[in-house]
């Protein structure tokens, strides 16, 4: 198991390096390439924010599955602290990776214009690098990333925090945080729980023991 983690995570570097590198030549053929860094960034994070309140509260936790890893990192929150980094990446790797070399191809053809190539490869990136930015919020970091923490270009120990403690329905974004003040102001839960009513899906809300798990493990 801990190979294919490995080798998902080496073929999602090797694919972001050539991105990287074909945007060195790409980027003066991009105008506001720097503002739709940053908007990728902000919508990578919103992103997080959604898909971590959906998984919270919607599904069953099937062993294998993400609502499963995510209702035992509620029960065990520095569970995730404890996994090799390969581990914790791989189920966003394995959906960006088909994602991103699909972007290359439709780039390639010209059915993909440069400035949405950016955003795209912002955002996907963002969405794999986020477990890790998680992972750094249920630990004591390296300096560097502490320092990043402490400016708030990454979701800190402290930020986080605040999300496992009760009545756990606020700041659900694992990037950099920042739209966790915009979305808990503007109910965002409740409109998701709203969105997801209207589709017919049932509001599970978090496992709150281990029995609750262990009759999905059994």
């Amino acid at each position: 198991m801990s190979v294919r983690y490995r080798l998902g995570l080496f073929l999602w570097l090797g694919i972001s390096l050539a991105w990287m590198y074909a945007f060195v030549f790409l980027l003066p053929y991009i105008e506001f390439a720097w503002l739709l860094t940053l908007c990728g960034i902000l919508l990578a994070d919103a992103g997080s924010y959604v898909f971590h309140y959906l998984v919270d509260h919607y599904g069953q936790p099937v062993p294998g599955s993400l609502v499963h890893e995510f209702q035992r990192h509620h029960l065990f929150p520095h569970g995730i602290a404890e996994k090799p980094v390969s581990e914790v990446l791989y189920p966003a790797v394995r959906v960006v990776v088909p994602a991103s070399l699909l972007m290359g191809v439709l780039l390639a053809v010209g059915w993909l214009p440069l400035a949405l190539a950016l955003l795209g490869f912002v955002v996907l990136s963002c969405w794999v690098l986020a477990q890790l930015f998680h992972r750094w919020a249920h630990m004591r970091p390296p300096a560097l990333v502490r320092m990043a923490q402490d400016l708030r270009l990454l979701v800190s120990v402290r930020e986080h925090a605040l999300h496992h403690m009760q009545p756990y329905d606020t700041r659900f974004a694992v990037i950099t945080g920042w739209s966790n003040f915009l979305l808990d102001r503007l109910g965002a839960p409740r409109l998701l729980d709203w969105l997801m009513w209207r589709f017919g899906k049932q509001k599970r809300g978090l496992v709150r023991s281990l029995d609750e798990i262990s009759a999905f493990e059994s």
